[in-house]
């Protein structure tokens, strides 16, 4: 855990009060980036904007018409010289410095005139302009076209002023907010410096001093968190603070809510940083190079999610489409507990098979690491079950879509599983399109995306408490969770023994796009490097041993290999993990304290009834001392 305290510091007025040298925001608001500043600063430069008010544009300031006095004042002045005056006023950029000019060339005095006693009119002003180190006196109507502002901007100014002769101060929008008391505030950064907390292995280099909550943390839950340690410490309610203040004093602190993780396309975060490079050196045909590949590649990638739509509104009757993945690992036991940070936790594994034509309720396999582990056999044998109890017979033409992963869903297990359907009859096509890397957004996350909201805020202890709340996660169209046994993961690795691999490794199986299997060529596989298998030519690639190129059902009969139980005895966990599963149970209701008593059993050893000492919780020592002998 990360932890951050000490004494407070002063700050300025515009900053946290009383802030503790805890965790800080390492990015600072940068306000001139603000649209009502960076509009602001263009109307006091005189620079045409667009009115907030109005979402009018408001052309540049420009000099006004000339004065028609006997004077003559532009003429006087010189058009160099007014051109001057008006761009140094427009370049001072900031309200309270014109003013301060506009109050060093603009005077009032008491009316000289005899007849003033029988005039409304008490005092006189004389305007000035300064041009090449002289003061000119000039009429009002050139001071103003010279600086092309109003008569109102001048007579406020002279009337602020009063008997002062001090410039005002622009105090629009600078009103002083209602102030929360410092003890206040000060219980508000004593609760959210108590708060557990881990930094992330991904934004470590980025911002080193960040930190997060634990999963199914909120600022609510904070929140009500803080009125309970309130109510503990017999805090009275006038000093408790509400929720919307105890949000906005949070984000000051540099804790994030939920750790990130990265997934981008590797191949557009090398072009972003060669083209970084290429703009820094200034290499103009090495820009238009790389922005032309980008391009490119943002075609495919786009390519591949069009044809993804195209089958969600398919109307074929005898073709089923349906997009595939494997969820990010789930802990089992999903605890709030700091203690839970540093143990070893067992992974619950969620395979979501979601169809795209005839929507049916999207299918969650789940099982975890005791029972099998997450491979092409394990992806493979999700997907017979899918085959066989949810995909009609009628049905003879199978799309997929899929990542990228190699050993998961890009592997000669599954393309021999896939042939093996073919050769049995029970499809006549199977077509897997494989979507670009780092841009493989498929219907399965939205639906890892309801799981993980409704997950969210909840301790989670066990596989079977993983499914039922799967089961529960959506109203309308429930998930049909299925939970796997050992028992029905298949070894497809059996059905290698009948092909050669000469012709892969030349076919280039890595790069392929899109994978056909037909019955047409039963003896092999048609690999496309792009997504149009209209244009380009497949790449025929044989596994059916021999020399015979026409499919031979001796040599090459899929279905006469039988398929054994990959895992008939489950999978053994590392003594580690079952040592802090153990550390762990201490913080497991009752109700659930048997599952993890039968799957230690299951495992060959019996946990302890809780665990007294939580203290030194990386004790290679105690790791064995918490395992007994079943």
């Amino acid at each position: 855990m990360a932890s951050a305290g000490g004494s407070s510091s002063s700050r300025g007025d515009n900053e946290p009060r009383g802030r503790p040298d805890g965790p800080q925001k390492k990015r600072k608001a940068q306000k001139e980036t603000w649209k009502k500043n960076v509009l602001k600063n263009k109307r006091v430069s005189g620079e045409e904007y667009v009115s907030r008010a109005t979402n009018k544009v408001v052309p540049a300031r420009r000099v006004g018409e000339p004065c028609t006095c006997p004077k003559a004042c532009f003429v006087l002045l010189g058009e160099e010289a007014v051109q001057q005056i008006f761009t140094h006023y427009w370049r001072i950029a900031d309200h309270d410095a014109q003013t301060a000019y506009l109050s060093k060339m603009v005077t009032s005095k008491p009316t000289s005139s005899p007849q003033a006693g029988n005039s409304r009119r008490k005092f006189t002003r004389e305007y000035t302009v300064l041009a090449d180190g002289t003061r000119t006196v000039v009429c009002k109507k050139a001071f103003l076209s010279i600086h092309n502002i109003c008569e109102k901007r001048v007579s406020y100014m002279l009337k602020m002023m009063g008997e002062t002769g001090v410039a005002p101060v622009d105090r629009r929008g600078k009103k002083t907010p209602h102030k929360t008391p410092d003890d206040v505030m000060q219980l508000v950064d004593e609760h959210i410096l108590s708060l557990p907390t881990c930094t992330s292995h991904y934004s470590r280099a980025k911002s080193r001093n960040k930190v997060y909550l634990p999963p199914g943390y909120s600022h609510s839950r904070c929140y009500d968190r803080f009125k309970a340690w309130c109510d503990q410490k017999g805090v009275p309610d006038d000093k408790q603070i509400a929720l919307d203040g105890y949000s906005r004093r949070f984000a000051t602190f540099n804790i994030g809510a939920n750790p990130p993780t990265v997934d981008s396309c590797s191949w557009c975060d090398k072009n972003d940083a060669e083209l970084a490079v290429a703009m820094v050196n200034q290499d103009e045909y090495l820009q238009r190079k790389l922005r032309h590949a980008r391009a490119l590649h943002d075609a495919k990638s786009n390519v591949a999610q069009s044809i993804m739509k195209i089958f969600e509104g398919d109307v074929n009757e005898d073709r089923f489409a349906l997009a595939m993945d494997l969820q990010q690992t789930l802990a089992t036991p999903r605890l709030a507990t700091n203690v839970a940070f540093y143990k070893r936790k067992m992974w619950t594994y969620d395979f979501c098979v979601h169809d795209l034509t005839s929507k049916i309720t999207p299918a969650l396999y789940v099982w975890n690491e005791t029972v099998a582990k997450r491979g092409s056999c394990e992806i493979g044998s999700c997907l017979i079950h899918y085959i066989e109890t949810v995909i009609p017979e009628y049905i003879k033409h199978l799309v997929i879509f899929s990542d990228n992963c190699g050993g998961q869903n890009k592997n000669l297990n599954l393309c021999l599983l896939f042939l093996r359907f073919v050769h049995s009859g029970r499809f006549h096509t199977i077509k897997h399109f494989f979507l670009m890397p780092g841009h493989s957004k498929m219907s399965c996350d939205r639906d890892f995306g309801n799981l993980e909201n409704y997950f969210k805020g909840r301790d989670i202890y066990t596989t079977d408490h993983y499914v039922q709340l799967m089961s529960e996660a959506r109203q309308g169209r429930p998930f049909n969770v299925v939970k796997m046994s050992s028992e029905q993961f298949l070894d497809l690795q059996p059905l290698q023994s009948k092909l050669t691999k000469t012709q892969v490794a030349k076919a280039k199986f890595k790069e392929g796009r899109m994978f056909k299997f037909s019955a047409e060529f039963k003896q092999g596989m048609a690999i496309w490097q792009s997504y149009n298998d209209e244009i380009e030519t497949p790449t025929q690639v044989r596994l059916q041993k021999g020399r015979r190129e026409t499919y031979d059902p001796a040599t090459f009969d899929l279905t006469s290999v039988s398929l054994p139980v990959k895992y008939p005895e489950g999978v053994q966990l590392s003594l580690e993990k079952l040592a802090d599963l153990n550390h762990l149970l201490a913080f497991v209701p009752l109700g659930y304290k048997q599952w993890f008593i039968d799957l230690f059993a299951a495992q060959g050893l019996l946990a302890a009834a809780c665990v007294e000492d939580l203290d030194d919780p990386d004790d290679p020592e105690r790791l064995e001392d918490d395992l007994l002998d079943y």
